[in-house]
């Protein structure tokens, strides 16, 4: 029975480290590509690159050893481990959830997001670090940590405080999102309703409809997995594969808007780039990432 175990955590553990491998190349290009091009020079980008990161550092954090092999006694290194995993988890609710309220402040209410674009940007992210780490050091201190069977790291014990904390910090996030995630979707289900009509001008209008329906569908089916795992639904070898993969296509999801594949074109296929869109120049293109 012993050895069938290990055969069945063996045969999670080859594609969780594929996974966290090809994590890694996405997280690297996305970071060089954000920090490379000054199309990305905005707030709503910076967040992105915020998020990008987090990926990287956790992808690259959960396949490193932390562990001394002492069943005795827990290093520095392995709560620093537990810490930081914790933290990513919750950074990563956080993140996407801001980035789903600073694309709604920039199209529904344009001109005042844009007055105080910065001010917003950072008040949510110290607001998001601040939430983040609290929760993190009140698990690590109160509950302490643990390596799983399956697992080759670190993580925050389960407890009656953190799971309950879990619930809380998840629907304060939830609620913002579903709800700028919603208003999103129907102003532009009406805007394509008004282009077909002749009232308006078509801006691209069903591409911004069918990325914000994705990036609505991605946002949920990461909090529905991370309330699963609260309730013990999802655990074992299974939660990391599919955790694993939602971060593996929202990562997708980026990769595939406009200005990430011009952007990439024009950095790595010169040529190319010029006979799709010319010479023009990086202070003339659009500077946004809602593409």
């Amino acid at each position: 029975m012993a050895d069938e175990e290990k055969e069945i955590r063996m045969a999670f553990f080859i594609p969780l480290i594929i996974l966290n491998l090809f994590m890694l190349i996405i997280s690297v290009f996305f970071f060089f590509l954000f920090i490379k091009s000054k199309a990305f020079n905005n707030y709503q980008c910076y967040n992105i690159i915020f998020f990008s990161l987090i990926i990287l550092l956790d992808c690259f954090v959960r396949i490193i050893p932390f562990s001394d092999d002492n069943p005795d006694s827990l290093s520095i290194w392995e709560y620093f481990q537990a810490f930081l995993l914790t933290f990513f988890d919750k950074a990563i609710l956080a993140t996407i959830t801001t980035q789903t309220i600073l694309f709604y402040l920039g199209v529904i209410h344009t001109k005042k997001y844009y007055d105080n674009d910065k001010l917003s940007f950072y008040i949510s992210f110290a607001i998001n670090t601040t939430a983040c780490l609290v929760l993190t050091i009140l698990y690590i201190i109160f509950g302490g940590i643990h390596q799983a069977s399956h697992r080759r790291y670190f993580y925050s014990n389960h407890s009656t405080f953190k799971d309950i904390s879990d619930i809380i910090f998840n629907s304060v996030y939830l609620v913002p999102n579903l709800y700028c995630s919603s208003v999103l979707v129907i102003f532009l289900y009406k805007k394509l309703k008004e282009v077909k009509e002749g009232l308006i001008e078509d801006c691209d209008y069903k591409h911004h409809f069918k990325r914000t329906l994705i990036m609505a569908i991605l946002n949920i089916i990461t909090f529905l997995e991370s309330y699963l795992i609260i309730f013990g639904v999802l655990g074992g070898e299974k939660n990391d594969i599919i955790y694993l993969s939602t971060l593996l296509l929202i990562s997708l999801f980026h990769c595939g808007n406009k200005i990430i594949i011009k952007e990439t074109m024009r950095i790595l296929c010169i040529e190319k780039y010029k006979q799709k869109y010319g010479d023009d120049d990086e202070s003339g293109r659009r500077n946004t990432y809602s593409e």
